[in-house]
């Protein structure tokens, strides 16, 4: 079966564009089980050229692994959001395996080139199984007119862990989200499969300090148990992901250089970046406005509007000791010299 999508673009230079792209949604795609009896005649051989690398899901999936589920089978299907800020819990050996990524979060994840490598060497090297959920034929449709992009993409998501959950029946499937709202647990309530926070989920296993270290820093714990997500009152500031600086450098919203910290102010430095077609060397001041950075870093920054610019003026002092009432005069002349 193939379905055909067009769509209108406008060009650098002002004209429209109509681009017409055809998908085909294919029956013949294994769900990832190993042991799956309807899609056995689907599973393709180790050398075989699109088989996965890191081998099929087990059926003991994350046994005795996590306390929600102490004696449950279950395969971990985490969101865009989670992926993105909590690649590096997932990446964690101690997070196990058996994680099903989806192909809709795979097409997304790959403007995040930081994120997209890691992920990519986990389906490599462990048993982190790419599902196509936009070429089955079961998990695919169109996207509805009273949509927008990312409530198609979610409800995609959603709609293929409803497809997995009834495929798999007697595991689990488990829908990692980055935080828990109202919006969501009403949701739940209307699905076969189980949606929890990652940080709800993470703090279940039996040793979960180290995996609790790494959660991102926008993940805090609300005072009835739920999760949300909000700008904490740290020290410093979130550093922006490397897909959204990468194209604010290009169109000189920010300037990339290398952060020379002061030797002998550990809170100044400077950074030489081009601005305007010319060089200039730009003063960071502050713990706030330096966020981290140490000498020799590669980093990006925003000029401040010319208006709010300041010149460094150094002082220079002489100490009092060494100039007399007698030699005033010489000492002002060696000076001016």
């Amino acid at each position: 079966m193939s379905l055909m999508f067009s769509s209108y673009r406008k060009t650098k230079k002002g004209s429209i564009v109509k681009v017409v792209r055809e998908c085909y949604l294919r029956d013949d795609i294994h769900c990832g089980r190993e042991s799956c009896t309807q899609c056995k005649k689907f599973k393709l051989d180790n050398d075989e050229q699109f088989a996965p690398s890191s081998g099929y899901l087990v059926d003991n999936a994350r046994l005795s692994l996590n306390k929600l589920y102490p004696k449950q089978a279950h395969y971990i299907v985490p969101d865009f959001n989670t992926v993105t800020n909590q690649i590096d819990v997932i990446a964690d050996p101690a997070f196990g395996n058996d994680v099903i990524i989806l192909q809709t979060i795979w097409k997304r994840i790959k403007s995040n080139i930081n994120v997209y490598s890691k992920l990519k060497e986990l389906i490599s090297s462990r048993r982190f199984y790419l599902f196509d959920n936009e070429f089955f034929r079961q998990t695919f449709r169109c996207r509805n007119p009273n949509e927008t992009i990312d409530e198609y993409r979610e409800n995609l998501c959603r709609e293929a862990c409803e497809w997995l959950q009834k495929h798999f029946t007697t595991i689990h499937i488990i829908y990692l989200i980055d935080s828990i709202d109202n919006e969501n647990v009403k949701s739940s309530d209307e699905c076969h499969f189980r949606i929890h926070s990652i940080a709800d989920y993470v703090q279940n296993f039996h040793n979960p300090i180290n995996l609790m270290d790494k959660l991102s820093a926008n993940v805090q714990q609300n005072e009835d148990g739920g999760n949300k997500t909000q700008k904490n009152d740290f020290l410093y500031d979130e550093h922006l992901p490397l897909h959204l600086v990468l194209p604010k450098i290009k169109s000189g919203q920010l300037h990339k250089g290398c952060y020379h910290s002061n030797r002998y102010n550990f809170l100044e430095g400077t950074v030489t970046v081009m601005c305007d077609g010319e060089e200039m060397n730009v003063n960071i001041e502050g713990r706030a406005n330096i966020n981290r950075a140490i000498n020799e870093d590669i980093v990006a920054i925003e000029i401040l509007p010319r208006s709010e610019w300041k010149s460094k003026i150094h002082d220079t002092i002489l100490d009092e000791e060494l100039i007399g009432d007698d030699d005033g005069e010489d000492a002002k002349n060696h000076h001016s010299n």
